[in-house]
């Protein structure tokens, strides 16, 4: 999923552990609750996404664009 083009699309619970995501543009994607822990999101466009309680530990997020990202309940 490297450079994939996921904005606006729907991850709710999504398991993408140790997924490699790198570069993604995930604009105002909904990951309520995925499991993201260990995947590779270095250089991925998360802004205005909702993240809230999804599992981001351990995930590479060097470079990533979180502007306006909802983080509430999530674990870092």
């Amino acid at each position: 999923l490297s450079g994939a083009y996921l904005s606006w699309t729907d991850l709710r619970g999504a398991d993408l552990s140790r997924a490699d995501l790198s570069g993604a543009e995930m604009v105002a994607a909904d990951l309520n609750e995925a499991n993201l822990h260990g995947a590779d999101l270095q250089g991925s466009n998360l802004s205005a996404s909702i993240l809230s309680g999804a599992d981001l530990r351990e995930a590479d997020l060097r470079r990533a664009v979180l502007t306006r990202a909802e983080l509430v309940w999530a674990l870092l």
